[in-house]
């Protein structure tokens, strides 16, 4: 169907069942709906994300990893602070109006300004898509790395999971309050990808993934080791957890490229 469609669809879905909160407040139709909306925005991601391999070349793509890294990244700096906000002073309802009105602009947009970029299709085929994933599976490299790149960005998803319930339900502060820190986490992520790309033009990257794996295991056994001590400190929840944002800015950008 090329990006162009799977982008149209997918931001037109995700404006669509973004409504549906308001309508019918329940938890029901709540988390249905956070389960489309996840559906919707992978459409785009994947869709767009394809659009760069079809415009620039492999080096460039690889030289621009840490930099789509940065821009991925924007999302858990700046959308914990806003949803926090509209949650605290607004309602929950907030931050659905708020989707509405910031996907509803892109959905335009693209619909006007983005071209079809893959011409190269062919029809829906079992034994095709049976060759592409076996040349996929049996690709141990990449296998690895993306597992690893899963592993590592699961750091913030887990953390903007759990964390609120711990900050808000057990430290007792609000959702402002929990904002505020994921942007100061998000800000150390960023920090962390520019300075990956620093490094991408002095080291290997086999060099480098495996001294910072060594790195950041070390620390992370260090902090579950320091929390059965200091079971409930908040300094240390933001150290460790601001290491390991910081982490995640340095071995996923580099596992893109």
């Amino acid at each position: 169907f090329g990006r162009q469609k799977l982008l149209r669809s997918g931001l037109f879905s995700f404006v669509i069942v973004s409504l549906l909160p308001i309508l019918l407040p329940n938890i029901g139709v709540l988390l249905l709906v956070r389960f489309f909306q996840g559906i919707a925005l992978s459409m785009v991601i994947v869709a767009s994300r394809t659009i760069f391999t079809d415009i620039l070349p492999a080096e460039k793509l690889v030289a621009q990893g840490a930099l789509l890294a940065a821009m991925w990244g924007l999302g858990p700096v700046i959308g914990p602070v806003i949803g926090g906000y509209l949650q605290f002073y607004l309602g929950w309802k907030a931050c659905f109006y708020f989707f509405v009105i910031t996907a509803l602009p892109v959905f335009i947009l693209v619909f006007l300004i983005v071209p079809e970029t893959h011409f190269n299709r062919h029809p829906l085929s079992i034994k095709t898509i049976k060759n592409n994933l076996a040349e996929v599976f049996t690709h141990g490299e990449f296998i690895a790395i993306s597992a690893f790149m899963g592993l590592t960005y699961s750091l913030i998803i887990s953390f903007h999971t759990s964390a609120p319930f711990l900050i808000q339900n057990k430290f007792h502060y609000s959702s402002v309050f929990f904002g505020h820190l994921a942007l100061y986490l998000g800000v150390a992520y960023l920090i962390a990808t520019f300075i990956c790309r620093y490094l991408l033009k002095k080291f290997v990257f086999d060099q480098l993934i495996s001294k910072l794996i060594i790195i950041f295991m070390i620390i992370s056994v260090v902090a579950v080791g320091l929390s059965y001590i200091f079971a409930t400190s908040m300094v240390l929840l933001i150290i460790t957890s601001a290491l390991m944002f910081f982490a995640c800015g340095l071995i996923y950008p580099l596992s893109m490229g």
